[in-house]
Protein backbone atom coordinates (compact mmCIF):
# COMPACT_ATOMS: atom_id res chain seq x y z
CA UNK A 1 0.00 0.00 0.00
CA UNK A 2 1.16 3.66 -0.96
CA UNK A 3 1.47 6.59 0.63
CA UNK A 4 -1.18 8.43 -1.93
CA UNK A 5 -3.67 5.10 -1.51
CA UNK A 6 -6.52 6.59 1.28
CA UNK A 7 -6.42 3.83 3.84
CA UNK A 8 -10.02 1.16 4.13
CA UNK A 9 -11.21 1.92 7.26
CA UNK A 10 -12.99 -1.25 8.61
CA UNK A 11 -16.20 -1.27 11.07
CA UNK A 12 -14.05 -2.70 13.75
CA UNK A 13 -11.66 0.07 13.00
CA UNK A 14 -14.07 2.72 14.20
CA UNK A 15 -13.71 3.66 17.88
CA UNK A 16 -17.19 6.36 19.15
CA UNK A 17 -14.67 8.14 21.79
CA UNK A 18 -12.68 9.39 18.83
CA UNK A 19 -15.53 11.73 17.83
CA UNK A 20 -16.83 14.82 19.96
CA UNK A 21 -20.57 13.50 19.59
CA UNK A 22 -22.12 17.00 21.25
CA UNK A 23 -20.65 18.95 18.22
CA UNK A 24 -21.64 16.65 15.60
CA UNK A 25 -25.41 16.86 17.52
CA UNK A 26 -25.33 20.60 17.73
CA UNK A 27 -23.94 20.66 13.87
CA UNK A 28 -27.26 18.63 12.98
CA UNK A 29 -29.50 20.41 15.22
CA UNK A 30 -28.75 23.52 13.04
CA UNK A 31 -30.87 21.37 9.88
CA UNK A 32 -33.37 19.89 12.30
CA UNK A 33 -36.70 21.34 12.35
CA UNK A 34 -37.34 20.21 15.98
CA UNK A 35 -34.15 22.42 17.07
CA UNK A 36 -34.11 25.86 17.96
CA UNK A 37 -30.55 26.21 16.36
CA UNK A 38 -32.47 25.90 13.13
CA UNK A 39 -34.60 28.73 13.68
CA UNK A 40 -31.83 30.90 14.75
CA UNK A 41 -29.73 29.73 11.95
CA UNK A 42 -32.47 30.74 9.30
CA UNK A 43 -34.06 34.17 11.18
CA UNK A 44 -30.03 35.00 11.19
CA UNK A 45 -30.02 34.80 7.41
CA UNK A 46 -33.41 35.80 6.14
CA UNK A 47 -34.65 38.15 9.17
CA UNK A 48 -38.19 38.15 7.08
CA UNK A 49 -38.40 34.08 7.49
CA UNK A 50 -41.45 33.08 8.22
CA UNK A 51 -41.95 29.61 10.39
CA UNK A 52 -45.07 28.00 10.57
CA UNK A 53 -47.34 27.80 13.61
CA UNK A 54 -46.61 23.97 13.39
CA UNK A 55 -43.27 24.23 13.20
CA UNK A 56 -42.77 25.98 16.01
CA UNK A 57 -45.22 24.12 18.18
CA UNK A 58 -42.80 20.77 17.35
CA UNK A 59 -40.03 22.72 18.11
CA UNK A 60 -41.40 24.09 21.28
CA UNK A 61 -42.68 20.05 21.87
CA UNK A 62 -39.36 18.50 21.18
CA UNK A 63 -37.45 21.15 23.36
CA UNK A 64 -39.95 21.22 26.57
CA UNK A 65 -37.44 20.64 28.79
CA UNK A 66 -35.63 23.77 28.11
CA UNK A 67 -35.47 27.39 28.13
CA UNK A 68 -36.95 28.88 25.18
CA UNK A 69 -34.36 30.87 23.54
CA UNK A 70 -34.96 34.66 23.51
CA UNK A 71 -34.91 35.11 19.57
CA UNK A 72 -38.05 32.74 19.69
CA UNK A 73 -39.47 34.79 22.15
CA UNK A 74 -38.90 37.50 20.17
CA UNK A 75 -40.01 36.16 17.02
CA UNK A 76 -43.29 35.30 18.87
CA UNK A 77 -43.83 38.65 20.40
CA UNK A 78 -43.33 40.18 17.18
CA UNK A 79 -45.52 37.84 15.34
CA UNK A 80 -48.38 38.69 17.90
CA UNK A 81 -47.99 42.38 17.77
CA UNK A 82 -48.31 42.09 14.04
CA UNK A 83 -44.66 43.75 13.70
CA UNK A 84 -43.42 40.54 12.08
CA UNK A 85 -45.64 39.99 8.77
CA UNK A 86 -45.57 36.97 6.47
CA UNK A 87 -44.42 37.33 2.53
CA UNK A 88 -47.30 36.62 0.50
CA UNK A 89 -46.86 33.70 -1.14
CA UNK A 90 -47.47 32.84 -4.91
CA UNK A 91 -51.13 32.91 -6.37
CA UNK A 92 -52.89 29.42 -6.28
CA UNK A 93 -53.58 28.39 -9.77
CA UNK A 94 -56.30 26.54 -9.89
CA UNK A 95 -56.80 23.59 -12.40
CA UNK A 96 -60.09 24.87 -13.40
CA UNK A 97 -58.81 28.36 -14.31
CA UNK A 98 -56.06 27.10 -16.45
CA UNK A 99 -58.26 24.99 -18.77
CA UNK A 100 -60.20 27.84 -18.73
CA UNK A 101 -57.60 30.00 -19.95
CA UNK A 102 -56.12 27.48 -22.23
CA UNK A 103 -59.43 27.27 -23.76
CA UNK A 104 -59.70 30.74 -24.20
CA UNK A 105 -56.19 30.57 -25.64
CA UNK A 106 -57.15 27.89 -28.15
CA UNK A 107 -60.07 29.48 -29.47
CA UNK A 108 -58.11 33.36 -29.78
CA UNK A 109 -55.54 31.89 -31.86
CA UNK A 110 -57.90 29.74 -33.91
CA UNK A 111 -60.15 32.92 -35.07
CA UNK A 112 -56.95 34.80 -35.31
CA UNK A 113 -55.20 32.73 -38.02
CA UNK A 114 -59.20 32.03 -39.63
CA UNK A 115 -59.26 35.95 -39.51
CA UNK A 116 -55.61 36.56 -41.19
CA UNK A 117 -56.27 34.00 -43.61
CA UNK A 118 -59.64 35.41 -44.65
CA UNK A 119 -58.09 39.52 -44.53
CA UNK A 120 -55.74 37.75 -47.23
CA UNK A 121 -57.87 35.62 -49.43
CA UNK A 122 -61.19 38.11 -49.14
CA UNK A 123 -60.72 40.62 -47.04
CA UNK A 124 -62.68 41.48 -43.70
CA UNK A 125 -65.58 43.47 -44.76
CA UNK A 126 -67.79 40.65 -44.01
CA UNK A 127 -71.45 40.31 -45.18
CA UNK A 128 -74.43 42.11 -43.97
CA UNK A 129 -75.52 40.44 -41.09
CA UNK A 130 -72.55 40.50 -38.98
CA UNK A 131 -70.90 43.84 -40.47
CA UNK A 132 -72.05 45.89 -37.48
CA UNK A 133 -71.94 43.51 -35.13
CA UNK A 134 -69.46 44.95 -32.33
CA UNK A 135 -67.25 41.82 -32.45
CA UNK A 136 -66.42 42.46 -36.56
CA UNK A 137 -64.63 45.51 -35.82
CA UNK A 138 -60.59 46.33 -35.69
CA UNK A 139 -57.47 44.46 -37.09
CA UNK A 140 -57.67 40.10 -37.00
CA UNK A 141 -55.85 40.14 -33.10
CA UNK A 142 -58.68 42.76 -31.87
CA UNK A 143 -61.68 40.64 -33.69
CA UNK A 144 -60.38 37.42 -32.51
CA UNK A 145 -59.85 38.49 -28.88
CA UNK A 146 -63.65 39.42 -29.28
CA UNK A 147 -64.70 36.58 -30.42
CA UNK A 148 -63.40 34.07 -28.12
CA UNK A 149 -65.27 37.02 -25.66
CA UNK A 150 -67.95 36.16 -26.79
CA UNK A 151 -67.59 32.41 -27.35
CA UNK A 152 -66.54 32.03 -23.80
CA UNK A 153 -67.88 34.59 -21.81
CA UNK A 154 -66.83 36.44 -18.54
CA UNK A 155 -66.99 39.06 -16.90
CA UNK A 156 -63.67 40.96 -18.73
CA UNK A 157 -62.93 43.47 -21.63
CA UNK A 158 -61.50 42.01 -24.99
CA UNK A 159 -58.25 43.22 -24.33
CA UNK A 160 -57.60 41.04 -21.29
CA UNK A 161 -58.77 38.61 -23.65
CA UNK A 162 -55.60 39.41 -26.12
CA UNK A 163 -53.35 39.69 -23.19
CA UNK A 164 -54.28 36.58 -21.83
CA UNK A 165 -53.25 35.18 -25.63
CA UNK A 166 -50.00 36.47 -26.32
CA UNK A 167 -48.65 35.65 -22.41
CA UNK A 168 -49.71 31.99 -22.79
CA UNK A 169 -48.54 32.25 -26.58
CA UNK A 170 -45.38 33.36 -25.08
CA UNK A 171 -45.13 30.54 -22.08
CA UNK A 172 -45.32 28.30 -24.83
CA UNK A 173 -42.94 29.47 -27.07
CA UNK A 174 -40.58 29.52 -24.60
CA UNK A 175 -41.28 26.22 -22.56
Amino acid sequence: MTEDEPKKLHPKDFNPEDFDLDAIREMYAEFDERSFAFYERKLKADPSFWPSAEQLIKALAANSKQPIPPFVLDHIRARLDGVAKKKPGPKVRKPAKQLQNELIYDSFMRYKSWLRRRKKNHGLDGWSAIKGADWWQGPPSERAARMALQQWGGNVHWETIQKLAYKMDKLTREG
